[in-house]
């Protein structure tokens, strides 16, 4: 990937080339790959309490300092294809950094950037065009993104989600773009680089752009889930309950549908979690559109008394979305994970405060060891605390709910 790296930036002004360098300095600086693959195990809940979790490694000082020289020098960037891509990187920092509100500012920049490009050319599906390329990657990267934040943040969307594109998915990479383009036996090559042969190199390529696809795909299908089931409103859930019972079931039977389809490389098994760093990233966010499908069922139970018609039938199905809130809980707070963006906090507070809440509706909505899965999520969530204002904000909430449910059940 580094290799690929340089190679795009052969041509670029000297200016905006410093700039990519150095947002692609601060994310090597701050985000940490476990590995090619890793050995996974569900701990049992009486080793929760002895996990322990560690937050220096949120400081990130080297990031920071190479991510704030970049940001000095965005304001000059001319409105192209590689400024999008600045802003593009400078908002992945920032999420990864824990502060939801600024990857905005810059999300929406790239938004309005590509958006400003698109409207002013004419957007052809040309194959061999390597800056439609450029452009199509662009634009499903930056309406996948805004779209998982918007959502969290309640944002008003961005216009270049109604911009009509040529291609559902991007067009496959040709994957001898540039091996060979760097002699590997060359006396001047840096002797602390590993430069790897150009079949492993090709391989990982493949395996992140199959990657890649995944997340797009699993986007498609959470637009989906969102417009049939949340945008109506919640009073649809109350008034239609066979309707959104329907629903529910037909999306986590199209969730499993597009887990049939994965590549091998990104399989997981549903008991034994993923094997491997990326397929173990799907793994979680399918678990968490998952989760999101049988929400408005949960809501039922939980607002509608035990002498409702439908409430034997809507019972199971709320019973699943707390299944899936104790599996992500269980997936996301594992000690070495290492995609600890806010998107990671915000859905283990989200599944932990499902489950309070089912806790204090009744023994119905009894989640087996319950308590030792809040008492983990507010482990790590004080472990940040330093890192986020969300997550300061929302660990008291928690805590309080806690002592109420822990209250009740004397």
């Amino acid at each position: 990937m580094l290799l690929n790296f340089w190679s795009f930036l052969n041509g670029q002004p000297m200016q905006i080339r410093l700039i990519l360098t150095m947002l692609a300095c601060a994310l090597a600086n701050t985000v940490k790959q476990v590995g090619e693959s890793f050995e996974y195990s569900n701990p049992s809940p009486g080793s929760y309490n002895q996990i322990l979790y560690d937050a220096s490694g949120m400081n990130c000082i080297p990031g920071d300092a190479f991510y704030l020289a970049a940001k000095k020098r965005l304001g000059l960037l001319d409105v192209t294809l590689t400024s999008v891509q600045c802003f593009f990187l400078a908002g992945l920092y920032e999420v990864c950094r824990l502060r939801p509100t600024n990857a905005w500012v810059h999300y929406s920049q790239a938004c309005s950037r590509l958006q400003f490009i698109l409207s002013h050319r004419n957007v052809r599906d040309d194959s061999l065009d390597t800056e439609f390329h450029v452009l199509e990657r662009l634009y499903f990267s930056c309406c996948r993104t805004e779209r998982d934040l918007r959502e969290e943040l309640d944002l008003p969307p961005a216009g270049i989600t109604s911009l009509h594109f040529p291609r559902e998915f991007p067009s496959l990479p040709s994957w001898t773009s540039f091996h060979g383009s760097v002699n590997e036996n060359s006396s001047n090559t840096n002797s602390n680089w590993q430069i790897l042969p150009s079949s492993v190199i090709q391989q990982q390529e493949e395996h992140s752009w199959y990657y890649y696809l995944a997340c797009i795909a699993l986007r498609k299908k959470a637009d989906s889930i969102n417009d049939l089931l949340y945008e109506p409103g919640e009073h649809v859930w109350l008034a239609n309950i066979e309707h959104v019972m329907a629903q529910a079931i037909l999306q986590e039977h199209e969730l499993d549908q597009w887990r049939t389809i994965l590549p091998k490389t990104l399989e997981f098994d549903a008991d034994d979690g993923a094997p491997e760093d990326l397929a173990f990233i799907l793994e979680c966010r399918q678990l968490q559109w998952r989760q999101i499908s049988y929400r408005p069922l949960l809501y039922y139970v939980l607002h509608k008394p035990d002498t409702d018609p439908y409430f034997d039938r809507v019972l199971p199905l709320a019973q699943k979305c707390l299944q899936y809130c104790a599996l992500t809980i269980k997936r996301l707070t594992r000690p070495h994970y290492y995609e600890a963006t806010w998107f990671s906090y915000r859905a283990i507070s989200t599944a932990t405060l499902l489950i309070l809440a089912a806790q204090l509706r009744g023994p119905l909505l009894y989640v087996h060891n319950w308590q030792a899965l809040v008492s983990l999520s507010l482990r790590v969530l004080a472990a940040r605390t330093a890192r986020a204002a969300y997550i300061d904000q929302a660990r008291p909430v928690l805590e309080t709910l806690l002592k109420h449910v822990t209250k009740d059940h004397e």
